[in-house]
């Protein structure tokens, strides 16, 4: 019989939950430093696209071995190890910042790398959640993890924006070590409910293949939730630019400042901060695809004000960013609460794995073309062609395909 969240296990997610944020505070500062760094040194937007495209490749790769393994073996392990290594990643940045041997090629491993240590964190993560916060708070756990990571996404950007501008890049990057510090210290002290059952904790190849299928079964069983996983796929294919090529567009198109990118970028986690405030506040949320798609069709007219911003007007680019962002707590908020309530706990790492793979898929492909894209045409008419197509095959998707199920299985479930 698994092990019910009580009040225990939800005061130690708590600790845990507290010591991520300050290590997602790190991170945010190591991804906002290396974009503007290869904005400045070389202008070009298919080498800024290639520094994001690399960082896409691990979540088709790794994800569904990651969540096959948060499944079998121990989560707390699971999570100081990719804990752990994004740390080490980040320290042997700093030292090539230090001895100025720093290349377009380093950047690329080492995003390469802190991307396959992100994607091996989050099924496990993600799938304790549900193990030890009772049901009736997953929503509001679910909101208060977006309502913090959007304040780290304003907080992360000006931190760093105000270390780089009167110190080395390499004393930002300091930062991510002693966060990770801060983080690792209540993991170690926390207890993660095991939930592995006996006859699973032995892996082999064959039994790999009968789990991944066993995940995909599963998904098929909740009526309606592949053709969702769909439509996050083509959500991020078209919207996935727009944070791909922002500093191009900011600091190269618009002329703007590195502190002009923060504030734009800043909009859009004011935005997220705001949608998680929202989120947090409201308890029960019912017909939760239909926000879901009422979500990625509003998120996808900010990207088309953004798109559509003139030359330095930069308030319109502000408030298409807020409405932009506002959204996506909302959206993610309610797709992991489908899951985390309509999926077998011992199954929760598979499918999260595989709705990874599903709906980032496409997304190296989106971000590779790009760049080339947007010089052939610019940054502003990929954009909005993008966020138009976002918002037509949406609508395809919601009028002609089973989706609409998921409201009505969860009503009668």
């Amino acid at each position: 019989m698994e092990p019910r969240p009580n009040n225990t296990t939800f005061k130690h997610y708590i600790c845990f939950w507290i010591g991520q944020i300050f290590s997602l505070l790190g991170s945010s500062i190591v991804q906002f430093v290396i974009p503007i760094w290869i904005t400045i040194i070389y202008q070009d937007e298919v080498l800024t696209s290639l520094v994001y495209f690399v960082s896409f490749i691990p979540p088709i790769i790794i994800s569904p071995i990651a969540g096959v393994f948060a499944d079998k073996i121990d989560r707390k392990k699971m999570i100081a190890f990719a804990d752990t290594s994004q740390a080490i990643t980040t320290l042997a940045l700093i030292i090539l910042f230090m001895t100025n041997t720093v290349d377009f090629a380093a950047i690329l491993i080492v995003n390469f790398l802190r991307s396959i240590f992100q994607h091996i964190h989050f099924p496990p993560s993600n799938a304790i959640i549900p193990t030890m916060v009772p049901e009736k708070h997953l929503s509001r756990v679910n909101g208060i993890n977006y309502l913090f990571t959007s304040f780290i996404g304003i907080v992360g950007p000006i931190v760093a924006g105000v270390v780089i501008f009167f110190f080395p890049i390499e004393i930002a990057l300091w930062i991510d070590i002693i966060t990770f510090l801060i983080a690792i210290l209540p993991l170690i002290l926390i207890k993660i409910p095991d939930i592995r059952k006996k006859e699973d904790e032995s892996l082999n190849i064959s039994k790999f293949k009968n789990d991944m299928k066993e995940g995909m079964q599963t998904i098929r069983i909740i009526p309606g939730l592949l053709v969702l996983l769909f439509l996050a796929t083509f959500a991020n294919f078209f919207e996935q630019p727009l944070q791909t090529l922002m500093s191009n567009f900011i600091l190269v198109d618009n002329s703007g400042t590195e502190l002009i990118y923060a504030i734009v970028s800043g909009s859009m986690s004011l935005g997220i901060l705001g949608g998680a405030i929202i989120v947090t506040i409201k308890k029960e949320w019912d017909r939760k695809v239909l926000i879901i798609v009422f979500g990625i069709l509003s998120g996808n007219f900010g990207y088309l004000v953004v798109a559509l911003s003139p030359f330095q007007f930069f308030i319109m680019m502000i408030i298409g960013g807020f409405i932009y962002g506002i959204f996506l707590p909302v959206v993610n908020t309610m797709f992991f609460t489908l899951i985390q309530t309509k999926v077998p706990k011992d199954k929760q790492g598979r499918v999260i794995s595989i709705a990874i793979v599903i709906s980032a898929g496409i997304t190296p492909i989106s971000v590779v073309i790009a760049g080339p894209l947007s010089q052939l045409i610019g940054i502003s008419t990929l954009w909005s062609l993008y966020a138009i197509f976002g918002i037509i095959i949406s609508l395809i998707i919601w009028f002609s395909t089973d989706l609409k199920r998921i409201d009505r299985f969860e009503k009668n479930n």
